[in-house]
């Protein structure tokens, strides 16, 4: 999606949203941090039998992300994707640190 953001946002949405070509590159870091840090180090504290750590943190993360939709803060799309992809950063370090600790 990155590479052919532009003929990808052109077929779905039209040539009015073509500025927002850009934006697939946010989502492109979020997406990678997604699944590089947070998927693998959820998984190994499941199956180290730490799972209710792994909830918990899950909840935090879901509060955190769900805060932009409940406070009115005016911020753009960059914005928020780099908030997201902070704060997936953050709790995949948390968890990592206490996978390591173990």
């Amino acid at each position: 999606l990155f590479f052919f953001s532009d003929i990808v946002i052109n077929l779905l949405f039209g040539a009015r949203y073509s500025e927002y070509g850009e934006l697939m590159f946010y989502y492109f870091l979020f997406m990678v941090l997604v699944i590089m840090l947070r998927s693998p180090v959820g998984q190994m504290l499941n199956a180290m039998g730490h799972a209710s750590y792994n909830s918990i943190m899950t909840i935090v993360q879901v509060g955190l992300l769900g805060i932009l939709f409940f406070l009115p803060i005016e911020v753009t799309a960059p914005q928020m994707i780099l908030y997201f992809g902070g704060t997936v950063l953050l709790l995949s370090s948390i968890q990592l640190i206490k996978l390591l600790r173990l």
